[in-house]
């Protein structure tokens, strides 16, 4: 049978029709395909946040909360079913070592918090130990806070918590509880322990990882003073390495309680342990992983912010003139604080606004206010005793974008993972 001219044209055009709604059905699918994706990628980590969140803001007022007792005793049965992983899950390097945190007081809780959720988005391999004074579990003038951060490091960052007992250290008035580094030579359950001082942005956790699974040579080692080499006559108490054991926590307690109280523990240590491999020294590079905030007041011509970010591993607090990252400064003291190089201001300002982001996102706090004048910084040694006013309840998100305002634009990091 043969097909007429017409019928021919209507058989191809219902083929080119048909080829071509086909077409555009199969490339929408693979548009809608994408976009839920797309959808889903974004959707996660806020879905994450808000866990997250939920869990932080347990404490804010107007919200249901855990009495202290309760607290207390849910903690005291976590740390009863907690301990190290088995060996089988980690490394052999990694085995009996481990990040740990002294807190003495409130205020410093959240810093360490920020330190292991940096270390857990790092997927760190080592244990993370929070030293915290016994006295909290039974205090019901304890803020709740402090109790739902506490929690927090344990649940979403595998902390183990550990209440201490002070230790005794001479005074002028006698002998008074005290809760130093050296605590973290208790921790007998470990080969080696590392402790970075408070308040720090934890950048890349590589050049400390390297001196934490290396083996130790000597029961403590810290940083030198004067950043120069192994052997210098005073430490720094911004990273410390600690081989705990029984004999020896037994050892510095006794040498604490005995020693002058116009000495830092520092300066004790470093007598304790004067030898020269008790200094922590970098290889491989002449530059220090550690950026003491202060040194930015003094940088050479050659300085550039985006080399700091690319070789730091953890910046450090210590500008003398200002309280800590975690309080309101105003505005002419900030100008007055910050480096008048450029780029090093540039950097400067920009650790400042991470930092303060960071303790919103991860302790659902904003900045505390501070009514004092200024806070002296020992030259490498043990960052002198600062004195807050009380503490307050988790801060608003809207009051923390006043802080932002004054802090300026902050520099994006460029940090690696």
């Amino acid at each position: 049978m043969l097909l007429t001219s017409g019928q021919i044209s209507m058989t191809i055009s219902s083929f080119i029709v048909f080829f071509f709604t086909s077409a555009l059905f199969l490339s929408g699918y693979v548009l809608q395909q994408q976009t839920v994706r797309n959808i889903q990628t974004v959707l996660a980590p806020m879905k994450a946040a808000q866990a997250r969140s939920s869990h932080v803001h347990a404490a804010v007022p107007g919200k249901a909360k855990t009495t202290t007792a309760k607290v207390a005793e849910s903690r005291r049965k976590k740390k009863s079913s907690q301990s190290r992983p088995p060996a089988t899950q980690k490394p052999a390097a990694w085995n009996g070592v481990a990040y740990a945190q002294v807190v003495s007081r409130p205020e410093d809780v959240c810093n360490a918090v920020m330190l292991f959720s940096e270390l857990h988005r790092m997927s760190n391999k080592a244990a993370r130990v929070l030293l915290y004074p016994v006295g909290w579990n039974s205090d019901t003038t304890m803020l709740d806070q402090v109790s739902s951060l506490l929690d927090l490091a344990a649940d979403n960052y595998n902390v183990v918590l550990k209440a201490v007992e002070p230790i005794k250290r001479s005074s002028t008035d006698g002998q008074q509880d005290s809760y130093p580094l050296s605590l973290l030579f208790k921790l007998s359950e470990y080969s080696q322990v590392l402790h970075l001082a408070p308040s720090g942005l934890l950048l890349n956790s590589g050049p400390l990882d390297a001196i934490l699974s290396s083996p130790p040579t000597s029961p403590f080692a810290a940083l030198p003073a004067s950043r120069t080499k192994a052997g210098a006559s005073s430490s720094s108490s911004t990273l410390v390495r600690i081989r705990p054991s029984t004999f020896e926590f037994k050892r510095v307690s006794a040498y604490l309680a005995a020693a002058d109280p116009k000495l830092s523990e520092m300066q004790l240590l470093r007598q304790l342990y004067d030898t020269p491999d008790a200094s922590i020294i970098f290889s491989g590079s002449e530059e220090s992983p550690i950026l003491e905030t202060r040194s930015l007041q003094r940088v050479s011509a050659y300085f550039q912010a985006a080399s700091v970010f690319s070789t730091t591993a953890y910046v450090h607090f210590s500008d003398p003139s200002l309280p800590g990252p975690q309080y309101t400064i105003g505005r002419e003291a900030l100008l007055k604080a910050k480096p008048q190089d450029f780029e090093a201001g540039r950097v400067w300002q920009g650790v400042y606004a991470r930092y303060k982001q960071e303790r919103l996102d991860v302790c659902g706090l904003g900045t505390e206010e501070w009514h004092g004048s200024s806070v002296s910084v020992g030259g490498g040694d043990e960052v002198s005793e600062r004195r807050p006013r009380k503490s307050r309840r988790p801060a608003a998100k809207g009051k923390e974008e006043e802080g932002k305002q004054e802090e300026g634009k902050a520099v994006e990091l460029k940090v690696r993972a």
